[in-house]
């Protein structure tokens, strides 16, 4: 059986391993991206700009949210997201896409 202080500790690790993984596939996305700038079939300049933008947009989104739920959940005093959870879901899986 788990002690709570290790159930705990299991679930601090899988918390930053999903945001890791999260920040490393923007990264390959936005290497892939600008990688492709300069040769033959590469998507135009305006394309690229917006596929930065969009990129952009998104880690601030999902950084946000993740900021406000680990304040929220240190200090229940402070804002709380939860009641717009969904919308912000919502909001990364669409600039995901």
């Amino acid at each position: 059986m788990q002690s709570p202080a290790g159930a705990a500790t299991i679930l601090r690790v899988l918390r930053v391993s999903l945001h890791v993984g999260f920040a490393v596939l923007l990264l390959v996305a936005v290497v892939r991206l600008t990688a492709g700038m300069g040769i033959s079939g590469a998507p135009s300049s305006m394309a690229v700009i917006a596929g930065l933008g969009l990129s952009a947009l998104l880690a601030l989104v999902y950084l946000s949210g993740t900021l406000l739920e680990k304040r929220h959940a240190s200090d229940p005093t402070r804002f709380n997201p939860t009641p717009y959870a969904r919308w912000w879901l919502s909001a990364v899986m669409l600039l995901w896409l």
